[in-house]
């Protein structure tokens, strides 16, 4: 369970210490990923020297606030309406702002609309926040562009340096270079782009099963794709730099809920790869259970920066080591803010332990799942619940209050934005304009 934290001074701890570098594969799943079972080989990453947890977990299915709470630490809804607003309400530090205040030079690389700076404000911290490289009228720069510019930017870099590099490739539309790699025999015409895809999505119209296996092929595939792109990012370095490769969540295919992420927390939607190299960490796999909201403490840990921050999460890195000190549990939530599919207004909350999942419906009923003889979460038992007697509600609620004395006041419709939250989501394909409902 998150724990309120403590919203007290926070320092950066010093100057200096070892440079870092943070990639996201945006909408990727790690349950597609063969070393956690799935078909796509990840030889890069694999070949990396990094610790890889078994049991990563987003708390939000959306990118700009999953990256947010990854960042900073915190609950993705003591950030407010980021998609309306623009920014982030959170007066506390990311791990960008603490970087600087110890010297660093910090950068981003964006690959997908949804991060630009006037849709979500993730540039605070960072000296550089390139977020020109995606086209005008496009949602994605693709991974050899954003990685030969983060490549460029290392490389000038003459002391420490805190670089996060985000690539948008895997999301909607598939359109890998080899797009039988994983699916040679299909004679169908079911493609990856995003016009044919669109009747489908969000609970749309129901999909052929020989169809739905070739979209997830064409969705694996970019996976694979992806993996090796990094070898050109990773190549170039020292090897004695902190690297984290995550996802911010991964995408259904399955439960009626195909292509998408932000309306749901399934464990294909939540679960997401980690990887962690840093000096004297061993290469192995750990079993132990973490969320997103544990990395940015890790991370300040790992640094040995010695920096204090209200961070809600906790570092994990005796699980790094091997050495036990996974969560207990973890909550995730979906939007509160735009409704989640037509006739569903409100949002979910999740609880999330090593082998079970609580799911509060935006109808109240909580639905529970045992993860051990229900890996697919296909059987839940569901009764209805009332909010006063819902504890997970009332933890939520009670670590989100916890955190007000660092809370803004909430800005609205900041003219800089190029779309409103609802365009930025029919431009990405998460909403039909034909099904709006307001």
């Amino acid at each position: 369970m998150i724990l309120p934290a403590d919203p007290g001074t926070f320092t950066a701890g010093g100057k200096g210490g070892p440079k870092i570098l943070w990639v996201t594969l945006d909408t990727v799943s790690a349950e597609h990923l063969a070393p956690w079972g799935g078909r796509v080989p990840l030889p890069t990453l694999e070949a990396l020297g990094a610790v890889r947890v078994k049991q990563a977990f987003s708390n939000f299915p959306e990118t700009a606030l999953s990256h947010w709470s990854m960042f900073t630490g915190v609950l993705p809804e003591v950030h407010g309406n980021v998609a309306a607003a623009g920014s982030s309400r959170y007066a506390g530090p990311s791990v960008a702002e603490l970087a600087r205040a110890r010297g660093y030079a910090t950068a981003a690389f964006i690959g997908g609309l949804t991060l630009r700076n006037d849709a979500c404000g993730l540039g605070r911290g960072f000296d550089v926040y390139n977020d020109t490289m995606i086209p005008e009228h496009g949602v994605q720069a693709d991974a050899p562009t954003v990685i030969e510019a983060a490549n460029t930017w290392i490389a000038a870099q003459p002391g420490p340096w805190f670089a996060f590099v985000h690539l948008f490739d895997a999301h909607v539309p598939y359109l890998p270079a080899n797009p039988v790699r994983f699916d040679r025999d299909y004679a169908g015409a079911m493609d990856g782009r995003e016009a044919t895809l669109a009747p489908y999505r969000d609970a749309g119209r129901a999909m052929a099963p020989r169809d739905l296996n070739h979209v997830e092929a064409l969705y694996d595939s970019d996976l694979a794709q992806l993996d090796d792109e990094l070898a050109s990012l990773f190549g170039p370095l020292k090897g004695d730099e902190i690297i984290i490769v995550t996802a911010d969540h991964g995408e259904s295919f399955a439960h009626e809920y195909l292509f998408n992420h932000r309306a749901v927390l399934w464990d294909d939607v939540l679960h997401v790869p980690l990887y962690v190299k840093a000096p004297g960490l061993k290469p192995q796999a750990v079993d132990g259970m973490l969320s997103l909201l544990d990395l940015a403490p890790t991370v300040v840990d790992l640094a040995g920066w010695g920096a204090t921050a209200p961070f809600q999460g906790v570092s994990r890195v005796n699980l790094l080591n091997g050495r036990g000190g996974g969560a207990a549990s973890f909550l995730a939530r979906t939007d509160p803010w735009v409704p989640l599919l037509p006739g569903e207004p409100g949002a979910r909350l999740a609880e999330r332990t090593p082998t079970a999942k609580r799911i509060r419906e935006v109808d109240g009923r909580i639905c529970t799942y045992d993860l051990v003889a229900d890996p697919n979460e296909l059987n839940g038992a569901c009764a209805v619940g009332l909010p006063a007697d819902d504890d997970m509600w009332a933890a939520y609620n009670a670590s989100i209050a916890s955190m007000a004395k660092l809370q803004r006041a909430e800005k609205r419709g900041e003219p800089t934005q190029r779309f409103t939250p609802t365009e930025m989501l029919e431009k990405l394909g998460y909403v039909d304009p034909a099904r709006r409902t307001n």
